[in-house]
């Protein structure tokens, strides 16, 4: 049996180098073995348990767990013991309690899975204890109600199904467990020094030896051993070739797949002789520019030149979009709104708006085309234009509101007129349109139209008479609520409405009629001149005697006088300025009068 085992495993020795440890450099070799993903070394440094298991730890691992049979025949490997936990060599049998790796065959021997790794087997077999993974903690006793007597193993592990025990002594913790040549177990204190330890690593992976003619090739694990006769090598693993000097590390394949590959750290393809040069199908080294990869018929390289993919005929086809195959031919294909050319490679947009889509708008675009509508109306379904009914949507109107298709339109209840300064507002005014109108009251406060002035007294609202403000240039109408100013004839009344010009002078004052000073007759002007002044005497004592009686009729009204402002009616050419008393009146007329007898 034990020489069957020794004949399945690959060996391998080598120096631990790069483990840090507390200790002196380790002078003696190591022993590994690697099980599919598993791999085992023996590390000989006398220490305590802890200090032992950080050696472990240095290297990605940690302390051996001793879990099935197959960690024992691996111990068994490493310590030269005869494997199987010493059960052949010494006639003691393993205690089992029915896990997968082992079970009971006729004769009550123990079968094991084949061995699937390599490592070395150390001869004669190797002196002392070394530790193993199994503690017993502080103030925790030993039982004996199952196999590990209430020990665990450090790693987490649950594996109870498996144990070797020697003698014991029944001590409580702290405790911990060493293994010898023999494969059993013996309890002592943590704090002793044992003759090494036992270290486990796991890898998600693991990869078999590179192929490499008439090459030599050095591995190194990445616990540093030194893997060269290891069947099995896991990821991590780094890999030389000599000569060539190429390198490769061992990497996890795809997801799930615990075989790994070798990855060479500069791109492929490199000499041949190594790993086939990296290239999937074939491998040329005598070419001019080295190494070449090559593919069967009907394959090409890829980007990566080393990989082969189906040769596509579209490739070399130059289409613009799109390229099928059909029995071995390409043929160019365009995108939806395009055609394709004359020269049937290249494509064309097409303008889907002359066959005329769209409702109202149509806007064509790279392979496609969009409809708009016009303002007031928004994209349905299907492309129509639906009206927008703006009296839901904007309704800027202070009183009512008319949809209309497009567009709508505001209008105002009795006694309000819309606002020509402010869109869809609405302002009071007279719609007696007369001298006199009811005012609107709301509560005490009344309010009268623009150009009307309150009388609270009669509580009425009294147009006012602008043009006795001389609000004009020249020629002054009074109007209802409002006045109109006019020129006379060889003027031109200004976009201010008030203000005359002399056509065609372009100039913004009057000039004068003449540049004589008035203190100088000329010879022959005499009579002229003097019907001239008593013209203006008289014209002066006219406006005087008017200005009094409008004067005396304005005085004649009492209380407040209010007016509301900022509406024209419609027939009025020009805005009004605003009278709000009577005083304010007065005061014009005054000055009025004051202005016609310095005239």
């Amino acid at each position: 049996m034990l020489l069957l085992l020794l004949l399945c495993l690959c060996l391998s020795a080598g120096l631990v180098h790069g483990v840090q440890s507390p200790g002196p450099a380790v002078q003696e070799p190591t022993a590994s073995v690697c099980v599919a993903t598993v791999c085992y070394s023996l590390q000989r440094e006398r220490r305590k348990f802890n200090m032992a298991r950080n050696i472990c730890k240095s290297g990605g691992g940690d302390a051996m767990t001793v879990g099935s049979t197959v960690a024992a025949e691996a111990i068994a490997v490493l310590l030269g013991g005869g494997g199987g936990g010493g059960d052949e060599v010494r006639g003691v049998r393993p205690h089992w309690a029915g896990g997968e790796t082992e079970r009971p065959a006729v004769g009550g021997r123990v079968e094991r899975p084949p061995w699937a790794g390599g490592g070395v087997a150390v001869t004669p077999p190797v002196q002392g204890n070394f530790w193993i993974g199994l503690q017993l903690h502080h103030k925790a006793c030993p039982g004996n109600d199952s196999l590990l007597r209430g020990y665990r193993w450090v790693n987490g592990e649950a594996a109870a199904n498996y144990s070797q025990w020697g003698a014991t002594t029944g001590e409580c913790g702290p405790r911990c467990v060493t293994v010898s040549a023999s494969g059993m177990w013996e309890e002592r204190a943590c704090n002793q020094k044992a003759d090494g330890v036992l270290c486990e690593y796991r890898y998600r992976g693991s990869c078999g030896h590179l192929r490499a003619d008439n090459a030599t090739v050095t591995y190194r694990t990445p616990f540093a051993a030194d893997g060269r006769h290891l069947s099995v090598l896991p990821v991590g693993t780094q890999a030389r070739v000599a000569p060539s000097g190429l390198e490769f590390i061992c990497s996890l394949g795809q997801a799930g797949d615990a075989r790994g590959s070798w990855q060479e750290k500069a791109s492929p393809p490199w000499s041949c002789r190594v790993e086939n040069g990296g290239c999937q199908h074939s491998c040329h080294d005598s070419t001019p520019a080295g190494p070449v990869c090559g593919c069967p018929a009907g394959y090409t390289l890829g980007e990566d030149k080393s990989s082969c993919r189906l040769l596509d005929p579209c490739e070399e086809a130059g289409c613009q979009h799109r390229c099928i195959v059909q029995n071995g031919t390409p043929f160019c294909l365009c995108w939806d709104g395009y055609t394709l050319d004359d020269d049937g490679k290249s494509c064309t947009d097409v303008d889907e708006c002359q066959q005329r889509p769209c409702e109202q708008r149509c806007v064509n675009t790279p392979g496609n085309f969009s409809c708009q509508c016009f303002n007031g109306y928004q994209l349905g379904k299907d492309n129509k234009c639906e009206d927008i009914n703006e009296c839901k949507t904007i309704n800027s109107c202070t009183h009512l509101c008319a949809n209309t298709p497009g567009g709508y339109n505001c209008s105002c209840y009795a006694g309000y007129h819309p606002d020509p300064s402010s869109f869809g507002v609405c302002v009071f005014y007279c719609e007696t349109q007369t001298n006199s109108c009811d005012p609107l009251c709301i509560g005490d406060d009344c309010y009268c139209p623009v150009g009307y002035i309150y009388d609270d007294v009669r509580n009425t609202c009294h147009d006012i008479d602008e043009c006795a403000a001389n609000e004009c240039d020249m020629i002054c109408t009074n109007t209802y609520g409002s006045y109109k100013c006019d020129c006379k004839e060889g003027f031109v009344l200004q976009e201010d409405g008030i203000t005359c010009e002399i056509e065609g002078s372009g100039s913004g004052s009057l000039p004068l009629p003449t540049t004589i000073s008035p203190n100088i007759i000329q010879p022959g002007q005499a009579g002229v001149s003097l019907v001239v002044v008593l013209g203006s005497i008289f014209a002066i004592a006219i406006l005087t005697l008017v200005f009094a009686g409008l004067a005396h009729h304005l005085l004649a009204k009492r209380g407040k006088w209010k007016a509301s402002g900022g509406y024209k009616p419609t027939n009025a050419d020009v805005d009004l300025s605003q009278v709000t008393s009577v005083d304010e009146q007065k005061q014009r007329l005054q000055c009025t009068e004051i202005s016609g007898v310095a005239t």
